[in-house]
């Protein structure tokens, strides 16, 4: 019997046995209302973030007259777009928070964290269509698939079907494809994200993220086949399946998660912050005090203006003195922000090792990298807030510095000078831009895609010595 004839054999007799198809449609069904859910979320965050949006910059154009500085002091606050894939995927947003409220002196974390308020909520409210891809699909495939090859050994049809002049190869792959066919059905909502994409560019990132799902899928079919080829009997194989499946799917994410922060561990967020404060007040090197730092740029001024007093200066030193303050800040913050990305890269090159031993941490990142909702996108987003902020405080320190001469904190602007400031306004990357640095993540799932397939050619070689034999 050749490939195409034993899948359609298998599939004729899956279709027949309710419990397959109840699974099916109970998975469709469940997707469906994640995925639903995970739209009114999404839709729901887009509304609050333009009503908080437009009520944010409402308050910061309605100052009245007031002082630049206070001005900055009063700040603003940046909400993160949910994006389009987030109703897919929500990845790490609902723990890295996001809102950055952006003031004078600090670079803020990001808060409003969705983590934190979902932990009396209904277990649905938690689910996404990510996680039935990624945990539920590959927990049915094993129950539609341990039995092809090793039920047939039970039955004693697996050597008279060999016998019969099959070849191993086509004999296998027909299993396969029967399988590929019932995962085709579960990969049904990794397309989801193709229709709810709102832009060309979130359209081509679901594309490639249905596109690692398809591989996942597959390469999940080809190991059940393989496993269940080389089992002795059909409750060994779902036995090995399922322990493989916790192990890989549940485990060892977790124990490579754990292994990372070992490996590379995060900074406490009390000892960051201390060590931020210390940095500012004493420099990254601890021997540039403010006060001599403030001295230093007093005698450089007057030499830049010609005159030997501050009262002499055509322009207000407080204003000069608090840009300069801006500026060191902007070290000091990019020395410490800097090293905890860095420690972050290292985490994820350790999992990418651990990855070598499961393929759920690889489409994981993809799937979080493609629906930008990783923690490289959250960067990109934190970076582009904070080249506002730093704008936004040279633009007043600048107003400070030249007309308040004589007045210094007491000088009041004109609330034009706020009301004409650029409204915060944020693009994602482009998919393009990010693509690279998911390249080793595409490749390790190609890599898992091969190693099955492999396994499951040696499995039908296995099979055609066993019937040889007989």
């Amino acid at each position: 019997m050749s490939a195409l004839g034993t899948g359609a054999a298998e599939l004729r007799q899956a279709w027949r046995d309710g419990r397959a198809r109840t699974a099916l449609f109970a998975l469709l069904a469940l997707a469906a209302i994640t995925l639903a859910i995970g739209w009114q979320q999404q839709a729901r965050q887009e509304s609050d973030v333009a009503q908080a949006t437009a009520v944010d910059r409402r308050l910061w154009e309605g100052q009245a007259t007031r002082n630049p500085h206070s001005v900055a002091h009063f700040g603003q606050y940046a909400f993160k777009p949910a994006g389009a894939l987030s109703a897919f995927d929500p990845g790490l947003t609902p723990w890295l928070g996001t809102a950055l409220w952006m003031e004078a002196h600090y670079q803020n974390s990001a808060t409003y964290r969705p983590a934190e308020d979902q932990r009396d909520q209904p277990i649905l409210a938690t689910l996404s269509g990510a996680f039935v891809m990624q945990i539920l699909a590959p927990l049915v495939l094993i129950f539609m698939g341990f039995g092809l090859v090793a039920r047939e050994r039970e039955r004693q049809t697996l050597k008279l079907a060999l016998a019969s002049g099959a070849s191993p190869v086509a004999w296998l792959t027909g299993k396969f494809l029967a399988l590929a066919v019932v995962a085709a059905i579960l990969y049904l909502p990794a397309w989801a994200p193709v229709m709810l994409a709102d832009s060309d560019d979130a359209r081509q990132r679901a594309l490639y993220l249905a596109l690692a799902y398809g591989v996942f899928l597959l390469t999940i079919a080809a190991l059940i086949i393989a496993v269940s080829a080389r089992a002795g009997t059909a409750r060994g194989a779902l036995l090995t399946l399922l322990g493989g499946w916790v192990l890989m799917a549940l485990v060892l994410p977790r124990l490579g998660a754990t292994f990372a922060e070992e490996v590379a561990p995060s900074t406490d967020t009390g000892q960051f912050w201390r060590d931020v404060r210390a940095a500012l007040e004493g420099g990254i090197d601890g021997h540039s005090p403010a006060g001599a730092r403030e001295e230093a740029l007093l005698q450089e001024t007057l030499r830049q203006y010609g005159v030997a007093r501050e009262e002499d200066l055509p322009v207000s030193f407080a204003g000069i003195s608090m840009q300069a303050g801006e500026e060191h800040a902007n070290v000091v913050y990019d020395h410490f922000y800097g090293r905890l990305q860095q420690d972050e890269q290292r985490q994820r090159r350790v999992l990418r090792g651990v990855s070598l031993l499961t393929p759920w941490i690889t489409v994981r990142s993809l799937s979080a990298g493609m629906a930008g909702t990783d923690a490289e996108h959250h960067w990109h987003f934190v970076r582009a807030t904070e080249r506002y902020r730093r704008d936004l405080q040279r633009y007043l320190n600048g107003d400070f510095t030249q007309n308040a001469k004589g007045q210094d904190f007491d000088y009041q602007a004109d609330p034009r000078l706020w009301r004409e400031t650029a409204v915060f306004s944020y693009r994602a990357p482009r998919v393009g831009e990010v693509a690279r640095s998911y390249a080793p993540d595409a490749l390790l799932l190609l890599g898992w895609a091969t190693l099955a397939v492999v396994l499951m050619l040696s499995a039908a070689r296995t099979l055609g010595r066993e019937a040889s034999s007989s």
